[in-house]
């Protein structure tokens, strides 16, 4: 009886990762690489094009992060299952993940473990490498905004900070430089704020912070 054969496409922009993954996935006999991509954009069109079993997507990249790659794919292709493979194993970011379509979520120094979360994917199951935990995410999920109808309670004092810089006019690289972050962690964390508020935009954001005090109008 032959294997069946599970088809991957891994989106990273850091080519030393890419080439880490598909070194180490290659030794699967039963998963092909059909497609890597160097950013978001590319991600989405090889999917598109390829349509993969799984796609393995960093959550930090350029142009489009992986949030939105993922959400891209959830409402595309209902062949296709994202895995997040991340250097972050905050819950936070692990919720976000799932919540855009992702099926698992897998640390960069767990690489071992991905052939494992690959498989489980495609059977239609979730996966979280070590230290994540499935009770840890579910105790962060049960604290966020889906529980009150009020999110502005349950924001972060980074959130809230966050939310202040942008509507008096800092740039991403001016907030990220104040907090002490990296650019992209910032943005992942604009994106993740934006979604859980319903923002849409800078200027929705403005009106949030004036609405909540959190900036005086006309600041």
């Amino acid at each position: 009886m032959t294997e069946t054969v599970i088809t991957l496409v891994i989106a990273d922009d850091n080519p030393s990762v890419r080439q880490g993954v598909i070194s180490l996935l290659k030794k699967e006999p039963d998963l092909q690489i059909i497609g890597e991509a160097s950013n978001g954009e590319k991600a989405i069109q090889l999917v598109k094009k390829l349509s993969p079993d799984v796609l393995i997507v960093d959550l930090v990249m350029p142009d489009i992060n992986g949030l939105v790659v993922i959400r891209g794919i959830a409402h595309g292709s209902r062949k296709t299952a994202s895995i997040v493979l991340s250097a972050y194993n905050y819950e936070g970011y692990v919720v976000e993940a799932f919540r855009a379509g992702a099926r698992a979520y897998v640390l960069k120094d767990s690489l071992d473990k991905l052939a494992d979360a690959v498989r489980a994917v495609n059977h239609g199951q979730t996966y979280l490498s070590l230290p994540l935990s499935p009770s840890a995410i579910q105790s962060y999920l049960a604290k966020t905004c889906d529980s009150s109808p009020d999110c502005h309670h349950h924001l972060s004092t980074l959130q809230r900070e966050l939310i202040r810089m942008e509507a008096v006019g800092w740039t991403i690289s001016e907030i990220a430089e104040q907090l002490h972050l990296k650019v992209q962690i910032v943005e992942v964390e604009r994106a993740n704020l934006m979604q859980t508020l319903g923002l849409l935009d800078h200027v929705q954001m403005v009106e949030y912070a004036v609405a909540r005090g959190i900036i005086a109008r006309g600041q």
